[in-house]
């Protein structure tokens, strides 16, 4: 058996162990054996293997043996291991068992066996580290379970080998740590200095080069990150010592990179620091003092090559190591001398420390590995005046994961801790040092002279954003604030929010902020504000406190300043002689201050609804009106930014009154309405004003990205719904009335500004990328809003409904709604040639930049939102162009901006085809929001008509292909897409874990449901699917290259096949929904290739050699009514309302596939006739495969028909549409004659609709009134729900019976059985199927025509000949099973409900029983005294009831069913006859039937002439089976004289059949005609004949009759004698001639050139002689007719005495001529 990848090994339990420490692991059972079985593997982690001779030795034999499989290798197999040897510093050994699987998936990933080998390598290396990671991170987790954390703990214990040798304390396994993370940087080493020196040969690395360095560089610094991890971990677990902090310390002296693989050390050296330096340490004084000389006073003496990193731990180590001098000291009694002495010296370390940038190294690690990918200035701006010129990190994507962030974070909480309270006087010195410095630098300013005064400390500042960044986003962290008032941090805030310094401040709101994150803490932090202290009132705020009032005071003294200053437009007006003077301030770091307190405001404002409240409600301060008196031009961007930002926080709750609120004044400002006191005269050349204000204010807004960027983060909040129009959407998100006194109302202004001048025209311009993804980000967010947050059912409702929407939505009308709403311009703007540019640009990144950012990052926000705003676009645009469109043409005269050259969104993406290769891409990404929007468009581009249609595969070349196949094959995407995809498919067991919410799950179901609807709506042309799969599309066919993906079993089909098969239906014994969804798409997407014209014979070829079939058909299991599906089986009564009943209808589809596919390759290969084949087919479907050489036992297709078992209890749903008064009709997505399956989505909002009605009523006289019609609303929408479900099942259900159906048809007729063989298993069907045809029928259900179908077929291939149904014990039971199919036949016959089809389908089954079995006429009939009697006593007791239905439909229109009816009947007839039964006639003459039958003869040439040449076929059958049945009536005396009287030769008098010209040849066109003639009066003839017989010749008012019928019809009698012996004559010769004559008259279709090549004369040799044999085929029915009438003649001339009549009347003639003379 074949061992399972370690790689997949070891990732499948790293997979485990994240779910066990999210507690999502069901059982720990199964993890905990194998990570014990992997505890060797975690300790070799930490033990280089490194090369050896002796293992070269080996790998130089020839022969090496992996996995107990012995191979042979080349020479260059063994240049190549030594070769990776040499890379990994592995031994050659195992370097030879990585290249062996390296070169076994190459192919796979499309990568070399070298790279693939190194890549495995690592791969298990950094799971095998995360590992090791996770073990020690859940043993010191106190939110696990402690069960758990005892697992954990024993893990760790058995990793260092403590388990083993109890004295170990793990110091050894600390060793290894150390040297594993020195390995890894000298590897990295290694590597960089290969890459610079090739850079310095000018030797250009390849591509595969390129990436196996850049997986290197990845994985081992992940490894790296993962070790220090776990160092800290192990120190944190007390399994170090100090030895081991030492050397740690003495390793930091090699550390000479700033980069990330230092700040992986910084959490273990705080851990050290905290364990062995403070008094909760388990270190003495002494040992504790011993560790800071060497940290701290040996620093100038053996310095670390980073200084400043050094100066950081001297300051982590100082807050820790300071807690033995508090008051009262914990350390030793020491003389006042040497504590004075040694304070100072720690006073002097430290400020050294800080001088050599201790607080700019933390503060740089904070701020870049805890840094925002979204472009924040003001934080950015703040973080750049801390910083100065520190040495900061280089930029490494992805190196930092978020598990090390939040461990840094936690030992920087340590820090702070112990620097607030073991250093309390260096933070009050901090203080007032600053205030001093600061208030000397600021007495230098304003006399013109620093007079030598230097720039002010500022650690406090570095400190407190620290601080921001420690306690950002971790709520449990930071309340430690404010659960003890008593505390060190309580204090600390209270301490230092007093009288704080303007630079000071900024940073303090920074940290303020970052300690305020949840609704709780806010409003505790809005608690601490409120607690006003005296406010400075000098101008100059030197300290001010932190609190509501202050920083009310301060925006309302800066606004003030600003309310006096010039307008946009003033300042546009008068900018012609200078720029604007902006707004003085008081101190340089005023607009820090006030962007800190904005943001601050903006912060809690978003984070607490208590603040929002009483901020709007303050009685004194308005704060939105004073945000825009600080949005005045003079005023920096940045704080203009921020307060955008501060307005978009009072927007959290989505009020539609604050929103409005804000809308007004933004309209306001932005028209100049705060500008009613200046004293500054409007243009005399302006006719309007505020339009010009508007349009000064707009351009000012675009000037500056990062302001626009805020502005639509605004308009954005704005133009979002209020969360009480979330049911209905039937508002408009501002005040109708908005701009309209000077302008048209709306928001259209703001959409141009954001999506035209900003969107479409600015960004293009912005350099910085990340400035451009935030705003191209947040632009289309804001697009995004305004499409979704229309409501297009409100029209259809509108249209289709009786409804007065007008009345019962927010807006004022329909018509309003339609044209105001946000929706309309914004996608209006969409087929804008320059927004179309941006979007496609915005779309449009490279895949690796994707791949490598945040999933949260702008790059991937950005794409993302652009391609959901073409999926909304291509949703909608149809609604948009055919109805809103329109209607704002016709009743508004506003600018448009559309390209009229647009027609539809796919002439964009024409001229854009690289936005496929990008979705594609897009679709691979481990992105999965991204993966599925990009899925989700290309399904929705693979769909559309205009963009599959054909194009020249190259300039100048002929060659046509699908246009978006040619897109992603002009530059090889083809296969790389496909490989990515077909990863997906592969199926991970810890799927099962996370059910439908799994990122695997998802991703392949949209994978598959995007392949399966671009098959289905082109099955027969190439298109994308095809390419994906692994076909080459080329022109209008598809091909399997040589050495393709398809050809070589890797493909995406060959994924697909294999998921299939491997996908499971059940979990934990219950089938499951989503599981079944997997498995119905992908068979769904094979039966479109198999019945697919373009790849059947591909496809159904490739299914034979992946024995796809068989394995299908093992694996089935079956189902009854107990089985549960998602929990519920279908005894539970609301089993339909269910996900369950979901779920049985996938698996009823997965079945039909099953029947379907097995049908299918049944034909295929009887049409190939593969007899060996076939015969495993059949084998299978009667239940026994053959598998792997074992021949294993299956369910039969008998045993498979299980599911119509199947039945949900019956739903009872009363009549809704009058309950409530809505037409739901409007919601059926299916026709009115049909079973109805609601948009229920359509119909929630026809609930709401009502809902509304019924308020606008006063129909709820309190709140309990409306919440029992919510509840009988959400009820109801449960019944339409269960309706869906039941119609959606009996569909499912119906069809897949059809399938099965099909199965066993093709199995009997083209099994290629015996013919006893095939008699016995049409028995064996017709045993299984006749109880469910007895149930069906008796409901008139659909599923009984299916049944009914069935049956035919089957009794039609019975051989009533065999063995099997004589008389006697083995006929017994065959003959009961046939005549208990003729009784429900009969049965089903008389029941009112029966439809047409359904009764024609059991007239044929009667007929074929009754001819076969019953009737003594036929001599191959089985026929018996026995079953005749049985039969006739069936049919007369079925009543006349049975003869009455049958003769209505022999009188009917339905052509083919009054055949099968006129059929039966004459079956009927001879039964009767052969049991000298009155009965049948009797019953036909009570219905007047014998008139109507003989009538139909009159009616016949009537008949044929109109009829169309179509149509004559069948009319001729339907009078064959008319005659017939007369024939069989007119055989007994009593049916005779009824044929007879019912006025037999009238009728044929009346029709002129035989009043044709006896003239009439073989010598015409067309001489099949002259055959029905002629066989028609045959069929007339013979009844006449059986009247005369059954009469009898003593019967002389029949004779007399019968000869003037003869006299009458002389002629054509004469003539019909004279043809036949014409013909027997060696007329036949003649007549052959004749027609061969015709022929070639007409020509044979060759030229005179073509018949003298021998080709041409092979072709007319062999048409002639066709035409020879088809002339003599014709010529030999005419004559068999001919000779039978006759026959006829000669009977009624005979029995007549038509001669000797007609020589009596010659001599009368005579006589009377003679006497006359």
């Amino acid at each position: 058996m074949e061992r399972p990848d370690k790689v997949e090994v070891i990732r499948s339990l790293h997979q485990d162990l994240i779910a066990l420490s999210d507690a999502r692991l069901a059982t720990v059972e199964q993890l905990c054996l194998d990570l014990e079985a992997h505890i060797d593997a975690f300790r070799r982690f930490f033990d280089r293997s490194p090369r050896s001779e002796e293992k070269r030795r080996v790998v130089m034999g020839g022969t090496i043996t992996v996995d107990d499989v012995e191979y042979s290798v080349n020479p260059q197999f063994v240049e190549m291991v030594i070769q990776l040897a040499d890379d990994l510093d592995l031994d050659q050994v195992e370097a030879a068992e990585l290249l062996l699987k390296g070169q076994q998936e190459a192919e796979i990933l499309d990568r070399t066996p070298m790279a693939v080998a190194i890549i495995r390598f690592l791969e298990y290396k950094s799971f095998l580290a995360e590992c090791i990671r996770l073990i020690f991170k859940m043993s010191l987790d106190l939110d696990l379970d402690e069960e758990h954390k005892a697992i954990m703990q024993q893990l760790i214990t058995m990793i260092l080998g403590t388990a083993e040798r109890p004295s170990a304390d793990g110091s050894s396994f600390v060793r290894k740590c150390l040297n594993t993370m020195l390995d890894i940087e000298n590897w990295l080493n290694r590597i960089a200095e290969t890459v610079q020196r090739m850079t310095t040969l000018a030797q250009a690395p390849s591509a595969d080069l390129n990436e196996v360095v850049g997986l290197q560089q990845q994985n081992l610094t992940q490894q790296h990150e993962s070790v220090g991890t776990v160092l800290t971990y192990l120190v944190k677990g007390n399994h170090a010592n100090i030895e081991n902090f030492q050397s740690l310390l003495e390793q930091m002296r090699r550390i000479d990179k700033w980069n990330v693989l230092a700040v992986h050390y910084a959490p273990a050296l705080i851990a050290f620091s905290s364990h062995y330096g403070s008094t909760d340490g388990n270190v003495s004084f002494d040992e504790a003092r011993a560790l800071h000389r060497i940290i701290v006073e040996n620093r100038e003496s053996n310095p670390w090559p980073l200084r400043n990193f050094h100066a950081a731990m001297v300051t982590w180590w100082l807050a820790q190591f300071n807690s033995w001098y508090l008051d009262p000291p914990a350390a030793p009694q020491i003389p006042a001398e040497d504590q004075e002495r040694e304070a100072e010296a720690r006073s002097a370390a430290l400020r050294e420390a800080l001088r050599d940038g201790a607080f700019q190294c933390t503060l740089s690690i904070c701020s870049q590995i805890r840094s925002s990918d979204w472009y924040d200035p003001a934080r950015i701006g703040l973080i750049r005046s801390l910083l100065n010129d520190a040495p900061v990190l280089p930029f490494e994507p992805a190196s930092i994961h978020e598990h090390f962030q939040e461990l840094v974070m936690e030992h920087f909480e340590d820090f702070v801790e112990g620097f607030i309270a073991n250093m309390p006087d260096t933070l009050r010195k901090f203080k007032n040092d600053g205030d001093d410095q600061r208030r000397r630098l600021l007495g230098a300013t304003q006399a013109n002279a620093q007079n030598g005064v230097a720039e002010y400390d500022r650690h406090l500042e570095r400190l407190f954003v620290i601080m921001s960044y420690v306690y950002e986003g971790r709520t449990e962290a930071s309340e430690v604030f404010w659960e003890d008032t008593e505390g060190n941090m309580y204090g600390f805030l209270q301490w230092f929010s007093r009288k704080v310094s303007t630079p000071l401040m900024g940073a303090f709101c920074e940290m303020f902020r970052s300690i305020s994150m949840g609704e709780e803490l806010a409003a505790s932090a809005h608690a601490f504000l409120l607690d006003e202290g005296p406010v400075s009132s000098s101008r100059i705020r030197r300290s001010t406190s932190l609190s509501w009032a202050q920083m009310f005071e301060e925006l309302d003294f800066y606004a003030s300043k600003v309310r006096d200053s010039p307008t946009a437009s003033q300042i546009s007006a008068t900018a012609i002689n200078g720029k604007p003077k902006p707004v003085e301030v008081d101190e340089p770091e005023t607009p820090i201050m006030l962007e800190c307190y904005l943001r601050l405001i903006a912060h809690l404002c978003a984070e607490s609804r208590i603040v929002r409240q009483w901020v709007l409600q303050h009685p004194t301060f308005r704060l939105i009106e004073t945000l825009f008196l600080l949005c005045n031009n003079t005023v920096p961007s940045r704080i203009r930014s921020c307060t955008y930002v501060c307005l978009l926080g009072l927007l959290k709750e989505r009020k539609a009154d604050v929103s409005d609120a804000v809308w007004i004044a933004l309209d306001q400002w932005v028209s100049n309405g705060f500008s009613a006191g200046s004293n500054i005269p409007r243009p005399t050349k302006v006719a309007n004003a505020s339009k010009w204000a508007e349009e000064i204010t707009f351009e000012a807004i675009s000037v500056d990205a990062g302001e626009a960027d805020s502005f639509i983060c605004l308009l954005q909040g704005l133009l979002m719904l209020a969360d009480e129009a979330s049911e209905l959407k039937d508002n408009l998100p501002f005040p109708e009335h908005l701009g309209s006194s000077y302008r048209m109302a709306g928001v259209e202004p703001y959409i141009d500004l954001a999506i035209g001048r900003i969107f479409a025209s600015r960004l293009p311009h912005v350099e910085v990328p990340l400035k451009r993804h935030a705003l191209a980000a947040n632009a289309l967010h804001l697009v995004q809003t305004c499409l979704e947050s229309f409501n297009e059912n409100l029209i259809v409702i509108g249209n289709r409904s009786a409804f007065a929407v007008d009345d019962l939505i927010k807006a004022s009308s329909l018509s309003t709604y339609a044209q105001m709403h946000p929706f309309a311009r914004t996608i209006e703007w969409m087929f804008n040639e320059k927004v179309i540019a941006a979007l496609f640009m915005a779309a449009h990144q490279d895949i690796s930049d994707v791949n490598n950012a945040q999933s949260d990052s702008p790059l991937v926000m950005c794409v993302l939102r652009a391609v959901t705003v073409m999926n909304l676009i291509m949703d909608l645009q149809s609604t948009y162009l055919d109805i809103i469109r329109p209607l704002i043409k016709s009743k508004s005269r506003r600018q448009t901006v559309i390209n009229p050259s647009i027609v539809s969104f796919e002439d964009s993406i024409s001229t854009n085809l690289r936005i496929i290769v990008d979705l594609g891409y897009y679709s691979g990404s481990g992105h999965e929001d991204l993966a599925l929007a990009s899925l989700e468009l290309l399904k929705k581009f693979s769909m559309s008509r205009k963009l599959n249609v054909n194009q020249p595969s190259q300039v100048g070349s002929r060659l046509m292909i699908n246009r978006m196949v040619g897109a992603i094959q002009q530059h090889n995407d083809v296969d790389p897409i496909a490989r990515s995809m077909s990863q997906v498919m592969d199926f991970d067991a810890h799927e099962l874990a996370l059910g439908p919410a799994s990122p695997g799950f998802n991703m392949k179901f949209a994978i598959l449901d995007f392949l399966e609807k671009t098959l289905s709506a082109h099955p027969d042309k190439p298109n994308m699917a095809h390419a994906l799969l692994g076909f080459d599309c080329t022109g209008s066919f598809v091909k399997v290259d040589n050495n393709s993906l398809f050809a070589n079993k890797i493909s995406l089909f060959h994924a697909i096949q294999k998921l299939s098969l491997e996908y499971p239906t059940a979990v934990d014994g219950s089938m499951q929904f989503w599981c079944l969804s997997i498995k119905e798409k992908a068979n769904e997407i094979t039966r479109l290739l198999w019945s697919s014209r373009l790849t059947s014979d591909l496809v159904l070829s490739e299914m034979r050699l992946l024995r796809v079939l068989f394995w299908q058909w093992v694996a089935q299991e079956p189902v009854e009514l107990e089985t549960p599906w998602d929990n519920a089986t279908l005894r539970d009564p609301t089993f339909v309302y269910t996900d369950g009943c979901k779920g049985l209808i996938q698996y009823l589809k997965t079945r039909r596939a099953l029947y379907a596919y097995s049908a299918a390759a049944l034909r295929h290969a009887n049409s190939e006739d593969v007899a060996v084949l076939k015969a495993q087919i059949v084998s299978t479907l009667l239940g026994s495969t053959l598998t792997e050489d074992i021949e294993e036992s299956n369910l039969s297709i008998f045993d498979l028909l299980d599911f119509m078992e199947l039945e949900p209890q019956e739903l009872v749903v009363h009549d809704l549409s009058a309950q409530f008064g809505i037409d739901f009709g409007i919601a059926n997505e299916k026709g009115a004659e049909q079973e109805p399956i609601f948009d229920l989505e359509l119909v929630e909002q026809l609930f709401a609709l009502k809902k509304n009605e019924l308020r606008q009523k006063n129909a709820f006289p309190d709140e309990a009134a409306e919440e029992r019609v919510v509840n009988e609303f959400r009820e109801s929408m449960a019944i339409f729900n269960g309706v869906n479900n039941r119609n959606n099942f009996y569909d499912a259900r119906l069809a897949t019976l059809r399938n099965w159906v099909d199965v066993v048809s093709v199995l009997i007729q083209s099994s290629g059985l015996e013919s006893e063989d095939r008699t016995a298993l049409a028995l064996q069907a017709l045993q299984v199927i006749t109880p469910k045809l007895e149930l069906y029928t008796t409901t008139a259900r659909p599923e009984a025509l299916v049944f009914a179908h069935l049956a035919q077929d089957l009794i039609s291939q019975l051989d009533f000949t065999s063995l099997t149904l004589e008389a006697g014990r083995t006929g017994d039971v065959p003959n009961d099973r046939l005549f208990q199919l003729f009784q429900i036949s009969l049965r089903a016959i008389a029941n009112p409900d029966a439809g047409t089809p359904l009764r024609e389908s059991l007239y044929n089954i009667c007929y074929r029983y009754l001819a076969n079995v019953c009737d003594p006429a036929d001599p191959s009939s089985a026929s018996n005294p026995h079953h005749r009697r049985h039969a006739a006593q069936t049919t007369k007791a079925a009543g006349d009831a049975l003869v009455e239905t049958i003769a209505d439909d022999a009188y009917g229109d339905e052509s083919t069913c009054r055949i099968a009816a006129l059929l039966l009947l004459d079956a009927l007839a001879r039964l009767s006859n052969a049991e000298k039964s009155k009965y049948l006639i009797e019953a036909l003459v009570k219905t007047n039937f014998v008139v109507v039958l003989v009538e139909r003869i009159r009616s016949m040439p009537s008949d044929l002439r109109p009829a169309n040449p179509v149509e004559i076929p069948l009319l001729l059958s339907y009078y064959k089976s008319t005659l017939t049945l007369l024939l069989t009536l007119a055989q007994t005396r009593p049916g005779a004289i009824q044929v007879l009287n019912a006025g037999l030769f009238s009728a044929i008098r009346a029709s002129g059949l035989f009043a044709t010209d006896p003239d009439i040849g073989l010598d015409v066109e067309n001489p099949e005609a002259i055959w029905k003639y002629y066989e028609l009066l045959l069929h007339v003839l013979r009844v006449v004949a059986a009247v005369l017989l059954s009469r009898g010749q003593q019967n002389l008012q029949t004779l007399e009759v019968t000869r003037t019928f003869l006299s009458e019809n002389r002629l054509l009698m004469v003539g019909v004698f004279k043809r036949q012996a014409k013909i027997t004559r060696g007329g036949r010769a003649q007549a052959l001639g004749l027609g061969m004559g015709l022929g070639l008259g007409l020509g044979n279709g060759l030229g005179e050139e073509e018949l003298l090549t021998e080709k041409g004369r092979e072709r007319a040799k062999k048409e002639r002689e066709e035409r020879e044999e088809r002339e003599k085929d014709e010529a030999e029915r005419v004559e068999g007719v001919l000779d039978e009438l006759v026959d006829v003649y000669l009977v009624l001339i005979s029995l007549t005495g038509f001669l000797e009549f007609e020589e009596e009347q010659d001599t009368q003639r005579k006589y009377s001529g003679m006497r006359f003379a």
